[in-house]
């Protein structure tokens, strides 16, 4: 016993003094003062990892995971569980030196389907299971190297039916390499950032809805207001997109686009 109590004294003390640092962030994720917010993150220090935990501004846990740095990389290795603002459960999964590794599984909020997953360095490996709220199976898709090998769906009563993609992105007329050479057709260079040297990666966020159509153009990533509001004029001179879709129905997918200001040297 008294050898007993003696390790759970040194567990106990060396749990107080693990350090605990608490980080601010506004909406664009950068660093916040406390009384402005939108998430809050909680870092406690360990031997070996980082064990940080994100929260949304009304103190629901978004983020539960384990990294090797932060800073100037953060670096994800271990275990994370992901979370929506309402608390459900959206993914279950695993890393190595920042690349999903093993088993992942996705909980989908839009159609209430279950997958489980498997990854190899990043990259999609083996076979994927999809299945219905009711626990049935819905799809099997096997993989090779992030490429999709063979795949099958079934209904609800076990029948094979015809195979969809599970979810297939949206994507702008001519694929992205047109898409970033319409930004550069297009891009004016504000006068005053052109004059003050103002230079940077900024930052859009969008919604592409059912039909395609471009909604909720917003700044996620701020460089300055004059690049700011040059950037969202581009956004809205797209083109409709070719709509997304999950489960062979089209969805909206929320979009994000960063568009380099640079400018020439002299």
């Amino acid at each position: 016993m008294k050898t007993f109590a003696t390790v759970l004294l040194l567990v106990i003390c060396s749990s107080a003094f693990a350090q605990t640092d608490t980080v601010y962030y506004d909406k664009y994720w950068k660093k916040s003062d406390p009384d402005d917010y939108a998430y809050y993150r909680i870092i406690r220090h360990t031997d070996t990892l980082l064990s940080v935990k994100n929260y949304y501004r009304n103190g629901q846990l978004q983020i539960d995971g384990t990294y090797s740095s932060l800073e100037p990389k953060e670096v994800k290795e271990g275990h994370f569980l992901y979370y929506s603002p309402t608390g459900v459960k959206t993914r279950d999964e695993y890393y190595k030196e920042n690349s999903r590794e093993g088993e992942s599984m996705t909980y989908d909020t839009a159609t209430f389907y279950t997958y489980k997953m498997h990854y190899k360095g990043g990259k999609l490996e083996d076979t994927l299971t999809g299945y219905y709220p009711s626990g049935k199976l819905r799809r099997t898709e096997v993989y090779l190297h992030d490429t999709l090998v063979s795949g099958y769906c079934y209904n609800e009563q076990g029948n094979e039916i015809k195979f969809c993609r599970r979810q297939v992105m949206p994507e702008y007329p001519g694929g992205e390499n047109a898409m970033m050479q319409f930004v550069m057709n297009h891009v004016r260079y504000p006068d005053r950032e052109r004059e003050d040297g103002i230079q940077g990666r900024v930052v859009v966020g969008f919604v592409v809805d059912e039909k395609g159509s471009i909604t909720d153009i917003n700044i996620k990533r701020s460089v300055s207001r004059g690049i700011d509001k040059e950037a969202l004029r581009i956004v809205k001179l797209f083109p409709d997109f070719s709509p997304g879709q999950l489960e062979g129905k089209n969805v909206k997918v929320a979009f994000i686009l960063p568009i380099m200001f640079k400018l020439a040297s002299r």
